[in-house]
Parts: C-alpha cells; sequence; structure tokens
C-alpha cells in the first residue's frame, strides 16, 4: 500500500500542497477516496474498502464534495510518475506484482492544529509500519515574492536566493531529524511558506510515534530547486525538493 500525504508540488517522501494524501496498496483494487481537509478528513465513499472503513471507524474523517474534489489538482500531477515508477516495481522490489494491482487512497490534508497532526500521525502510523505500504507526501517549498505576501530575506546570506535556500535547508534538517515539534517551532519563528506542512507534520509526527515502539528509521533529502533565483524584491519563486524515508 502507498500512502501520499499530499498539499502542492513534488516534494517526495516522497513529501506536497494543497492538502491530499494518498494510500496505494496491492492487496485490493482502487475502489474510493480518502481526503483531509480544515480540521477533519473527509472521504468519498464508493464502497466497502478495509482501510477506508478503518479509517472511518476512527471519527476522524468527513466526506468530501464532488466539487472539492475537482478542484484539487496535485493528484493529477502525481499519478503518471506514480504509475511510471511502478512498471519497475517488480525488479526494485522482487516483488509480483503489476502496478494496476495497486490501490490509491487519497487523503486531502487541511489546515491542522498540532494536536490534530499527532493525532492523525498516530492513526497512519500502523500503515507506515507495513512494508507493503508507501507514503508519499507531497509539497512545494517556501514561495517567495510579493505575490506570494511572503519577503523574508537574511542580508548576511548574500543574494536573496540564497537566503531563500538557506531557509528552506533549515526546515529540511529539522525533517531529517523526524522531529514535529521543532518543525513546528521552525514554522512559527520563520512562517516559511511550505504549503505541505500539515502532510508533513504529519508524517513526522507518524515516525515518531512508531519510534517510541522501537522502530528504527531514517530520512534524508536528494534534491533542492527553486523555480528561478531572486535577486531583487521584484522576482519571486518557488522552492521544491525530495526525500526519502526508510524504515529500517
Amino acid at each position: 500500500m502507498w500512502l501520499f500525504l499530499d498539499v502542492h508540488f513534488p516534494l517526495w517522501i516522497y513529501i506536497e500542497h494543497h492538502y491530499m494524501t494518498f494510500m496505494l496498496t496491492k492487496r485490493v483494487p482502487l475502489s474510493m477516496q480518502i481526503f483531509s481537509r480544515m480540521s477533519q478528513l473527509r472521504i468519498r465513499c464508493l464502497c466497502i474498502f478495509p482501510v477506508y472503513g478503518e479509517l472511518w471507524k476512527t471519527g476522524m474523517f468527513e466526506r468530501m464534495s464532488l466539487q472539492t474534489d475537482e478542484d484539487e489538482h496535485s493528484i493529477e500531477m502525481h499519478l503518471p510518475y506514480t504509475a511510471k515508477a511502478m512498471e519497475r516495481y517488480n525488479v526494485v522490489f522482487h516483488i509480483a506484482c503489476h502496478k494496476d494491482d495497486l490501490t490509491i487512497v487519497p487523503v486531502l490534508v487541511g489546515a491542522l492544529s498540532e494536536s490534530k497532526e499527532q493525532e492523525f500521525g498516530k492513526v497512519f502510523s500502523k500503515y507506515l509500519a507495513d512494508p507493503t505500504n508507501l507514503f508519499v507526501i507531497s509539497s512545494d517549498f517556501c514561495h517567495w515574492g510579493q505575490r506570494f505576501r511572503y519577503t523574508y530575506y537574511d542580508e548576511s546570506q548574500g543574494e536573496i536566493y540564497r537566503s531563500i535556500e538557506n531557509l528552506d535547508k533549515m526546515g529540511m534538517s529539522i525533517i531529517e531529524q523526524l522531529d514535529p515539534v521543532q518543525f513546528s517551532n521552525y514554522l512559527k519563528k520563520y512562517h516559511n511558506t511550505i504549503c505541505g506542512r500539515h502532510p508533513i507534520g504529519v508524517l513526522l509526527n507518524a515516525a515518531t510515534e512508531l519510534q517510541k515502539n522501537g522502530v528504527n528509521m531514517s530520512f534524508s533529502f536528494l534534491n533542492y530547486a527553486q523555480s528561478s533565483q531572486c535577486r531583487s524584491w521584484q522576482d519571486s519563486s518557488v522552492s521544491y525538493a525530495a526525500g526519502a524515508l526508510v524504515v529500517h
């Protein structure tokens, strides 16, 4: 099963922007979608499906309207890449499984409080511990510029784009430490415009829950890029990063 915690462009852990989480499982065919929005998760039920039933019973999920579903575009960005990656699933993981045998469970994650991120982290931790599942958390990083109403600049870093990179990498370092409290403190201090901060928070809390039970895991970022290099106050850019969480 694959789980994508999402919000806007690929920051794979797959880590994304307006708040979606997907779960892919090879145990049952795709049958419905689960989304998280605002203080709860929203779910659109089409038929009985074990994973959805388990999540629905928690009382933490809500039904999602078709319009809200259609307005969220991030899954459209992810699925072609996921399908392509799964063509090599047999080779990489040595499992007799075709991409068409996998199931996606998308969850739309909204503006959760820290306590809610912790609660959902506990809910998803058991799925994260299952080696047949893969979580994909999608998010952009810093949205910088007047059009984003965010122009943080540390002059000691030199060019504006260097300041943005330093700001992003501070947050990335905390994510690599799998520390949800420090990540929350970082956001409060710098207000970095990371669209997928709440899905990331859910992931960090899920990892923390597993670590309490002796599960060993590590996270490392693999790449970082900016859409453009900001050098003046008239410029703007969006940052992207890719990282991987490995359960040992």
